[in-house]
């Protein structure tokens, strides 16, 4: 597939303390250039885009998908042909300003370096989200330049708010992504037990198997499961030996086989969950003798 030939280094032409503004749908768009500049911008595809250039990677658009590019990274649209009526949202806004913003202070820059920077490109917005943002846009002049001071003041207030919503946006797709992780990691490690719980199970060999911190593995599993990793081990083996037993296995093979250390260690474990001892829980899974044949 080839794609129209980018045109490198362009610029954006954002202005160096202000802010620039693009929405709306183009009937037809072909002015395809990978560009950088010094500023950051939030590119929000709609709809009938085909491809997008971030850095060295490029991939397939989808509707209402929201990317963000920092300062000095090459980006832009790119298509093997020119787009019909194309419809997005870009926000370009100066390095200047966003170091003159402060929120309780904190920069504006440096909220947006730690909600949405090195974000995940597979961040979507619902349609009710996009025509929220048009409105705020709809309110802010298309460039920050040659405003009075009153004008001025409430526009910046109007981007301050889309760009709450875009750093909102980012966080909680950051965090979901993180549950995502983590329940996925705790699935691995649940089903790793299922499989290899008469093995070594202990925290330190788990968390170097998964490459997590131990602490964070028992929280975590915890959380998730309801019982700590410890306890689910020793349910599964004595689940095992309840298996073992019915089988009819030597007593001394049963706690080998489950993955207890010593027989004492076993019976205590048994007992405390079944609530006999093993041998006694033997002798209760056998059939009672069959009464005398009467003539």
């Amino acid at each position: 597939m080839s794609f129209f030939a980018p045109r490198q280094g362009h610029s954006a032409g954002e202005a160096t303390t202000g802010w620039r503004i693009i929405r709306g749908r183009v009937p037809y768009f072909d002015d395809f250039s990978v560009h950088h500049h010094d500023g950051y911008e939030f590119f929000l595809h709609v709809r009938n885009g085909t491809y997008y250039q971030l850095g060295q990677q490029v991939f397939p658009l989808q509707d209402y998908q929201l990317l963000v590019v920092p300062p000095g990274q090459t980006h832009g649209l790119v298509s093997p042909h020119p787009l019909r009526d194309l419809e997005q949202l870009v926000v370009q806004v100066s390095t200047d300003l966003l170091e003159q913003l402060h929120f309780d202070g904190t920069t504006a820059r440096t909220i947006i370096d730690r909600c949405c920077v090195q974000a995940t490109t597979q961040l979507f917005l619902a349609p009710q989200d996009y025509l929220q943002l048009q409105k705020l846009a709809a309110s802010i002049p298309p460039d920050g330049e040659a405003l009075a001071p009153l004008e001025r003041m409430e526009a910046l207030g109007y981007l301050s708010v889309m760009l709450s919503r875009f750093c909102q946006a980012f966080s909680e797709a950051r965090s979901l992504e993180r549950q995502l992780a983590q329940d996925s990691l705790m699935q691995d490690g649940y089903n790793h037990l299922l499989e290899r719980f008469a093995e070594d199970c202990s925290l330190e060999a788990l968390a170097e198997r998964f490459n997590i911190s131990k602490f964070h593995l028992s929280h975590r599993f915890s959380e998730t499961y309801g019982t700590s990793l410890h306890q689910f081990v020793v349910r599964c083996r004595v689940a095992y030996a309840q298996l073992l037993i019915r089988q009819g296995e030597p007593m001394m093979s049963v706690y080998y086989q489950c993955g207890f250390n010593d027989y004492s260690a076993f019976v205590r474990a048994f007992s405390r969950i079944v609530g006999v001892s093993p041998r006694a829980w033997r002798r209760q899974q056998q059939p009672p003798p069959a009464p005398p044949f009467l003539v």
